[in-house]
C-alpha cells in the first residue's frame, strides 16, 4: 500500500504552519492530492479492500431518533457545536444515553499523531465517535461500535455509520447496507471506515494532515468532505463514561 507521509519538520509548531500553508502536492488514496483549488476527483485506491465474508444485516439493539437531553460534556470540543451535538445525540446507540462525553483524543490538545490516539484508546471500548473538520470548515465523521487501534483485519459491527453536516448543521447519517462487513481498520500510518472495491468511506493519514472520502458498499455514503481529497484542519475522538 503505498501511503505518502507529512512533510518532517523541526518541531510541531513549525508544522502546524506547514499545514495551513497546505503547498505541494500529496499522494493519498484515490489520487493525487492537490491544492484545493484544484483537488483530483479520481476515486480508486491502491489498496484493495481485506475483511470476512459479507453477513446479512443485523438488526440494531437500539432505537434512532430518541429524545433525550444534551449529553454531559466533560471537555469542551473545538469541532461540534451545540447544535451538531444535539444532531449527532439523537443518533447514538442506548447504550451511551444519559453517559458523559470524554475527549479520548484531539489533535488541538494531543498533537497531530494517529499513534497517540491508538495509545489513548488502549483501555477503553467503544462506541467512539470521531468528528473531523476539513479546510473547507466542513464537519463529518464516524460513529464506531469499537475502539481504534492497529489490527490485521477489519473491526466493528452493523452499529457503525459514517455522518456529514451539509450547509454547517443538515446532518446526513449513512448507516451499515450488509453488503459487507469492512467497518474499522486501523494501520500504523492510516485509519479507515467502510470499503468496497478499492475505495474507502473515509481514509486518515497517521498525521491528520489529509484523508479521502468516496462511496463505498459498507455504508453507501456520499462524500463525507468538501472534496474526495482534503486536508484536515482538525480532528477529535469522543468516548463515553457512564455516571458512577
Amino acid at each position: 500500500m503505498n501511503v505518502w507521509l507529512c512533510p518532517s519538520v523541526c518541531s510541531q509548531f513549525e508544522f502546524r504552519k506547514a499545514r495551513k500553508k497546505i503547498n505541494g502536492s500529496k499522494q493519498v488514496p484515490g489520487g493525487v492530492l492537490r491544492s484545493p483549488s484544484n483537488t483530483s476527483t479520481s476515486r480508486r485506491d491502491p489498496m484493495a479492500a481485506a475483511g470476512e465474508e459479507p453477513r446479512q444485516p443485523r438488526a440494531p439493539s437500539f432505537t434512532r431518533g430518541q429524545s433525550f437531553d444534551l449529553p454531559n460534556m466533560l471537555d469542551e470540543s473545538q469541532i461540534l457545536s451545540y447544535d451538531h451535538l444535539c444532531k449527532l445525540a439523537h443518533h447514538l446507540p442506548n447504550s451511551v444515553v444519559g453517559c458523559s462525553w470524554k475527549l479520548a483524543y484531539g489533535t488541538d490538545v494531543h498533537g497531530i499523531s494517529l499513534r497517540t490516539m491508538y495509545r489513548n484508546m488502549r483501555d477503553l471500548e467503544g462506541p467512539i465517535l470521531l468528528a473531523v473538520r476539513d479546510t473547507a470548515d466542513h464537519i463529518f465523521g464516524v460513529l464506531s461500535s469499537t475502539q481504534f487501534r492497529v489490527s490485521d483485519k477489519f473491526l466493528g459491527n452493523g452499529h457503525c455509520f459514517l455522518y456529514t453536516f451539509h450547509d454547517s448543521l443538515n446532518l446526513e447519517i449513512f448507516t451499515w447496507t450488509g453488503e459487507n462487513d469492512f467497518f474499522v481498520k486501523g494501520d500504523p500510518d492510516s485509519l479507515c471506515f467502510g470499503s468496497g472495491d478499492g475505495v474507502f468511506g473515509l481514509w486518515l493519514d497517521e498525521n491528520f494532515f489529509c484523508g479521502s472520502s468516496c462511496k463505498c458498499k459498507t455504508f453507501d455514503n456520499k462524500v463525507l468532505a468538501s472534496e474526495e481529497q482534503f486536508h484536515i484542519k482538525s480532528a477529535e475522538a469522543w468516548c463515553f463514561r457512564h455516571h458512577a
